[in-house]
């Protein structure tokens, strides 16, 4: 076998160092562009779901806008409607479908008296609170 010269040797085993550095970062950037990968995936997804709801709510808007116009043609009121059914009808309607215990916040107390009877809360108060409420009139 012939000699090598010193320079050559130190090429060959450079070259072979960075072909094994290059075989251990390779599943790195792999991973790395995997998860970039992803990342864009789910923000184009979170960007179509805004649009859609922001398309969902300006078609909202506009049938409430035609409902209330529908109603009224007095513009206080029309405002009053508007923000109403855009805003507090909303948030009943979200209260009715999820129950009361979403919609009070007061703990356990105000969810046990949503969801009681009210005439069960006062017990035999209750009673006397229709006695005094129905009674007849006295003479004066």
């Amino acid at each position: 076998m012939a000699k090598m010269s010193r320079k050559a040797f130190k090429a060959i085993v450079k070259e072979c160092l960075v072909e094994i550095f290059t075989e251990l970062n390779e599943p790195q950037l792999q991973k790395k562009s995997t998860l970039k990968q992803r990342r864009i995936t789910e923000e184009r997804r979170l960007d179509r779901m805004r649009k859609d709801l922001d398309r969902q709510s300006a078609q909202e808007e506009f049938k409430i806008e035609q409902t209330v116009g529908q109603v009224t043609n007095d513009p206080l009121l029309s405002m009053i409607l508007t923000d109403t059914a855009s805003t507090t009808l909303v948030e009943q309607i979200d209260a009715d479908r999820h129950g009361p215990s979403t919609a009070i916040g007061g703990g356990a107390a105000a969810l046990a008296a949503a969801q009681g009877d009210p005439m069960d809360m006062f017990g035999d108060v209750a009673d006397n609170w229709a006695a005094l409420a129905f009674a007849e009139k006295k003479g004066m």
